[in-house]
């Protein structure tokens, strides 16, 4: 198995015309499919009709969870079953990449935003999702890895500088 680098991918999305907003981190695609197109069919599908009517944040991703999982499980666990050997559900968890979801934004009527966190295949129960911050829970979280982005703000990797302490 290996994997593949992109040299630029969409990562943010809007969920129809909702104000809520999806980033995507971990998993650039699922199968031959990009995670945009997926979000796209999702939105044409509205299942419980969480895209064009007033439904909560929680409905809504509890939804996507589910519309994701099922996508996962019919695209990507047979490849990784197939390409180690064993049944999905026998994978160590290391082996098994991870596509995660951050949805943000505004249930109907409100004006404080909630941000969830989907990690699939992890989140397999119903209402598993986490809220990572409520309503009027305001602040920021950091959902992929952080080294590349302090590198960048810092200036310097903090992993090299433990391994030159070795040296001195």
């Amino acid at each position: 198995m290996c994997a593949k680098i992109y040299e630029n991918a969409q990562k943010l999305f809007q969920l129809g015309q909702r104000r809520i907003g999806i980033a995507a981190f971990g998993l650039g695609n699922l199968g031959v499919r990009t995670i945009g197109s997926y979000i796209r069919e999702f939105e044409s599908q509205n299942p419980n009709k969480v895209v064009s009517e007033n439904s909560g944040m929680a409905e809504v991703v509890d939804e996507l969870r589910r519309f994701f999982l099922r996508v996962y499980m019919e695209t990507v666990a047979p490849i990784l079953a197939s390409a180690l050997g064993r049944n999905f559900e026998q994978l160590p968890p290391d082996k098994v990449p991870v596509l995660g979801l951050v949805v943000a934004g505004f249930p109907s009527d409100e004006y404080l935003s909630e941000v969830w966190e989907i990690l699939i295949p992890v989140h397999k129960d119903p209402n598993s999702c986490i809220l990572r911050r409520g309503q009027g829970d305001l602040g920021s979280n950091w959902f992929a890895m952080y080294e590349p982005i302090f590198r960048y703000l810092k200036g310097f990797d903090r992993q090299t500088v433990e391994k030159l302490k070795l040296f001195v």
